[in-house]
C-alpha cells in the first residue's frame, strides 16, 4: 500500500475492466493480488498490458484544492484555487450566491530588457451564456468589449498596478471572466476580489491584496 512519501512511486488502484489505456499521467503501478504490475508508459498515456486481469477501480485526485468562506454582507462568499486553470501563475474562483468569476493571473518568467514600464494587462469580459443567453439576430457572435467590460477592466487594473514594485518588468495578464450571473451580486465587485486574490497566490511581487464595495 502506498503513503504519502512513496506517492510518487506507487499508488493503489483497482480497475474493473480488462482494457489497455489509462489516461492520467501520474499512475505508477497497479495492484493485482497484492503484486504491483508496471506500467509501459508511453508519450501520452500509461498502458496495462493485456493478460493482466485486474478487480476493481479506485480513483485517485491529485489536487490540492483550497477553499475559504466569509460572510460577505449577509451572503456567503467563497474563494477556491488548485482546481481550475492550474497552468496559470494563480487561478480563483470566487462565488457570491450564484455569480462565479473566474481569475487568472499569468506573467513572463524573463523581463524584455528593452521595456522601460511595467506592461500589465487586464482584461475583464462578460458573455452571454454566463445569464443563460445565446445572442442572436444579426451579430451571432461577440465581437469587442464593450465599454462597460473597458471600464471594469480599468477598475480592476487601478487600484493593483501602484502595488507592484517599480523595478518589475515583467508582463503580466489579468482575465477575470464571468462564468455565471444571478442579476443580483454585481460582477464588477467580485471581479476586483477575485484579480487581487489571484495575485496573491501568484507568487509575483504583488504587495496585496486588494477589496472593492460599491456604494
Amino acid at each position: 500500500k502506498w503513503n504519502r512519501k512513496n506517492l510518487n512511486n506507487y499508488i493503489e488502484i483497482y480497475i474493473k475492466s480488462s482494457f489497455d489505456k489509462i489516461t492520467r499521467f501520474d499512475l505508477r503501478g497497479v495492484y493485482k493480488k497484492k503484486k504491483v504490475v508496471r506500467l509501459f508508459k508511453s508519450k501520452r498515456a500509461w498502458y496495462l498490458p493485456k493478460n493482466h486481469q485486474t478487480i476493481g477501480f479506485k480513483k485517485i485526485i491529485m489536487f490540492k484544492v483550497i477553499k475559504k468562506e466569509i460572510d460577505w454582507n449577509s451572503k456567503k462568499l467563497s474563494i477556491e484555487t488548485g482546481k481550475i486553470a492550474r497552468q496559470a501563475n494563480g487561478s480563483i474562483i470566487l462565488r457570491c450566491g450564484d455569480t462565479v468569476i473566474l481569475a487568472t493571473a499569468v506573467a513572463a518568467k524573463k523581463a524584455n530588457p528593452d521595456t522601460d514600464f511595467f506592461p500589465l494587462t487586464v482584461n475583464y469580459q462578460e458573455k452571454y451564456y454566463a445569464a443563460g443567453k445565446i445572442p442572436g439576430g444579426y451579430f451571432k457572435r461577440e465581437a469587442r468589449p464593450t465599454e462597460s467590460e473597458t471600464l471594469i477592466s480599468r477598475l480592476i487594473d487601478r487600484p493593483i498596478r501602484p502595488l507592484f514594485p517599480s523595478s518589475f518588468r515583467n508582463e503580466t495578464q489579468v482575465l477575470a471572466t464571468v462564468l455565471s450571473y444571478d442579476k443580483e451580486n454585481d460582477p464588477e465587485v467580485l471581479s476586483v476580489i477575485a484579480s487581487s486574490a489571484a495575485l496573491s497566490v501568484s507568487g509575483l511581487p504583488f504587495m496585496g491584496p486588494v477589496a472593492a464595495s460599491k456604494v
